[in-house]
């Protein structure tokens, strides 16, 4: 609008001075530039007026690595665009505008990076006259997509070295009643064992995981503190999700998550995996503000576990890792043999005399 306001006072002086000067020859120019002035801007307004945008993405929850397609609708007004350009941002990838006048929906798509929520959008549309004088932009919402961890399959010899690492465990057996985690609510099971706290922070109904009931079961420990790189986190990520789907499988496990204080069972039926999928997907990358500043995990669960699994980031040293439990990251340890590998990550069995600080 600035430009059509200094147009107008160009037409305005060119005007005074043809009637100052008795120069009639001024008054064509200052005339033209009094009318672009105000048609350039009313008709931009004008054609502004009534148009509707909307964007909206085919999926709330894509796994990781597969595009998310994007439906932009777009309504126009009465009026005739004088020039127009559709945009999605933040990328500023240039949409084709459809071609009916009354408007119509343009299908894309978008890649994101990397595990976590994306904000996808706005689409922006800016109108403006075929002078570059005036323009107008018109912004739609935006969407919301949870990008989760993907799973990677493991080979035989990983699930073989798995299970030469199942050890005994070398404790008395614990009480029934002593509560280890939690799994998703089984019809008949009583009312006392519901953990409301968790229903009502999620609106899942979840009940305790006793721990008789998961001596046999694995544990498998995300640590997400200090990670190498943010690269190094979504491998370590990756690498517990396609733990936990291959162990489920074999008669479940344990998953616990930076912040908790305890884990979370997901059985054969992997009705809890969901969930757990989706806060694998949420664990803060490297460097966020808002990151969680867990305790170390608990070794009295650990102790109970027929198997431990510790999932780090870290580089060698700077987390220590439990005697007798794999250990499963981006960055082996030094002089350690590497039993199998998933998701970018070796997993490689600490002995009882730890080489981590050593390493």
């Amino acid at each position: 609008m600035r430009r059509a306001e200094q147009l107008g006072a160009a037409g305005l002086v060119l005007c005074a001075v043809a009637v100052a000067f008795a120069a009639p020859e001024l008054y064509v120019p200052g005339v033209s530039l009094l009318l672009v002035a105000v048609v350039a801007p009313a008709w931009v307004s004008w054609a502004a007026r009534g148009i509707r945008l909307r964007l909206r993405a085919a999926a709330d929850v894509v796994p990781e690595g597969a595009r998310v397609a994007l439906e932009v609708r777009v309504r126009r007004g009465r009026w005739p665009l004088p020039g127009a350009t559709l945009v999605l941002a933040p990328r500023d990838h240039t949409l084709p505008l459809p071609r009916r006048r009354a408007g119509g929906t343009i299908a894309t798509s978008v890649a994101l990076p990397h595990r976590g929520r994306h904000v996808v959008g706005p689409v922006r549309l800016t109108v403006r006259d075929p002078l570059g004088i005036c323009r107008r932009e018109l912004e739609s919402g935006v969407a919301e997509v949870l990008v989760l961890p993907q799973v990677h399959p493991m080979r035989a010899e990983a699930a073989g070295g798995l299970r030469g690492g199942m050890r005994r465990r070398a404790f008395a057996p614990q009480a029934a009643s002593e509560i280890d985690s939690l799994r998703p609510y089984r019809p008949g099971a009583p009312a006392s064992r519901i953990h409301w706290a968790t229903v009502a922070r999620t609106g899942e109904l979840v009940e305790h995981h006793l721990a008789a009931d998961a001596e046999q079961r694995a544990l498998i420990i995300l640590d997400a503190r200090a990670p190498q790189s943010e690269d190094s986190l979504d491998r370590a990520v990756r690498a517990a999700a396609s733990l936990c789907v291959h162990l489920a499988a074999r008669g479940g496990c344990s998953l616990l998550l930076p912040g908790d204080r305890r884990s979370t069972a997901i059985e054969r039926d992997l009705r809890a995996w969901p969930l757990a999928h989706t806060r694998l997907a949420l664990v803060p990358r490297a460097g966020a503000s808002d990151a969680p500043n867990p305790a170390a995990p608990s070794r009295q669960q650990a102790e109970r576990a027929s198997m431990v699994v510790y999932v780090t980031a870290a580089a060698p040293g700077v987390t220590d890792i439990p005697p007798g439990c794999w250990r499963l990251g981006p960055h082996p340890l030094a002089r350690q043999s590497v039993a199998f590998s998933v998701a970018g990550c070796d997993a490689q069995l600490v002995p009882a005399v730890s080489v981590a600080r050593s390493a």
